[in-house]
Order: structure tokens, then sequence, then C-alpha cells
């Protein structure tokens, strides 16, 4: 595999992982939106709602939904309205994979219901929105990242995933070196810390260091042995070194842990290449 395929790889596992993890959105049905709707035209006038430059990628179904959600959410001022509409309208745009105004959104509910556990999706959000954001946008992302990932070190410094996370947003800018001396620090605390080591290993395939990597992958999956993404990043790591059959053994456990057909699609463009 070249470099570019490493790449694409790496982006297209990140979204495979979003479509696993996304939750349900809060507003189910329609008859709910439109009698949500008649309450909040009743109750007070709608502000404008800008027009988002990214609907295209949203479906027509979702994006009447959101149309509706936006129109609520800044007509009502109670605030527990506010909020399921919030959290309703940025799942919508993760499910589309619209990351900034997911992330835009993920802020709206943390700021109307500030606590980690809210920090942490906005933060996520707007680290989400860097990966995939022009050079231009992508320091101001990962700057709104780590706002909130701070948030919950100032209360807990040994939340030591976010921390992971927050290194991350680092690496992906002018100060590499700082992200990948958290990620050191993390593993001297936390030896086991499973998104540490996961990630040291993604930096070490990305920078060509292969046999580094296959060795921060083994003591993942020694403490994790079905961590997917793991076994993934492993069978990469393997072709990379000529091991091809080791390579397919790693992609095929993590085909059968995942049935996906989207992440089952994903691993099979991968096994091709050892044909």
């Amino acid at each position: 595999m070249t470099k570019p395929q490493i790449a694409l790889i790496i982006t297209s596992v990140i979204f495979v992982v979003l479509i696993f993890q996304l939750p349900k959105v809060i507003i189910k049905n329609d008859k709910q939106l439109k009698s949500s709707t008649q309450t909040a035209q009743n109750s007070s006038e709608s502000a404008p709602v800008a027009p988002d430059e990214h609907t295209k990628s949203v479906n027509k179904e979702d994006l009447e939904k959101i149309e509706v959600l936006r129109k609520n959410y800044y007509s009502f001022s109670n605030k527990e309205k506010k909020l399921k509409f919030a959290d309703s309208i940025s799942r919508l745009y993760l499910k589309a994979m619209v990351f900034d105004s997911a992330a835009k959104f993920s802020a709206e509910v943390a700021a109307l219901d500030p606590k980690p556990e809210t920090w942490e999706k906005a933060g996520d959000a707007y680290n989400q929105a860097a990966i995939v954001a022009g050079d231009a946008e992508k320091a101001d992302f990962s700057a709104k990242s780590r706002s909130f990932y701070e948030k919950i070190l100032e209360n807990n410094p040994k939340s030591y995933d976010v921390k992971a996370k927050m290194a991350m947003t680092y690496v992906g800018g002018p100060e590499p070196m700082k992200g990948i001396t958290m990620l050191r620090e993390i593993l001297k605390d936390s030896p086991d810390n499973q998104v540490a080591i996961f990630d040291l290993g993604i930096l070490s395939l990305q920078s060509g260091q292969h046999e580094k990597a296959i060795s921060r992958f083994n003591d993942l999956l020694k403490i994790n042995p079905n961590h997917t993404a793991g076994l993934i990043y492993m069978g990469i790591a393997q072709y990379e070194m000529g091991k091809r059959s080791e390579a397919k053994q790693y992609f095929v456990k993590a085909k059968m842990l995942n049935t996906d057909p989207v992440f089952a699609s994903t691993i099979d463009s991968y096994l091709k290449e050892l044909k």
C-alpha cells in the first residue's frame, strides 16, 4: 500500500467508527416534529435560519427535520426544549458527516448543560471537524476542541482518554511533538491506556515506522484482543512489512468482530490488496 492509500484508509475508518457510534436522534418521528413546530409558532416568533452551506450532503428527509428543529431551537426559550433541539440537530449533522455544523450545535448543548459528558461530546465534534477541515479552519476547530477537553482535565487531570484526544489535536498542527509528548506522559501514568497506545501506533504507521507500529499494536491487542481498529492497523503494518499472510489474519478477525455492511466492505477492500 502506498502512503496515500494508508492515509485514505485511516480517514475512512474514522468515518466508519463514527457511523457505528452514532446514537439515535432524540426527536423520533415526524408527528413529534410537527407538534413541536406548532408549539413554537404559537409561543414566539422564530429567529431567521441562515442557510447552511453544507446541506447538500444531508439527505432530503433529514434536511427537513433539521430545518424544523433549527426553527424550534431559535423560537423556544425553555432550556430543556432548546437542549433537546440542539442535541438532535447535532446528531443529524453527525449522521450526515457535516462535522463543523455538528460541532456548532454540540457546543450549544454544552453551553446549555455544562458538564464533562457534554464538554467531551463538543470536543469530539470539533476534533472530527478538524480532521476533515482545510488548513484555514483546522487550527480553529482544533483550538475549540482543546478548549472543551481542557474543561474536563481541569476537574479531573486523570481523564487520560480525554488527554489523549487533546494530544492528537496538537499532532496535526504546528506542535506535533507536544502531542506526542502528552501521549507518552499518559503511558507513564497509565501504561495500559488503550487510546494513547493506539494513537502512538497510528503515528508510527503514518511516519513509516512499521516495526514500532507493530510493537504498539501488539501491546494494544494484548490488553484488548478484540480492538477492531487495532486489528485493522496491525494488518496494515504487517502488510507494509511484507507479511501478507499475517495481515490477512488480522483483517479477517476484524471483519468477524463487526459484520456491519459498510465496515465489511471496507475490510474487503483491504483484503483485495492481498490478492
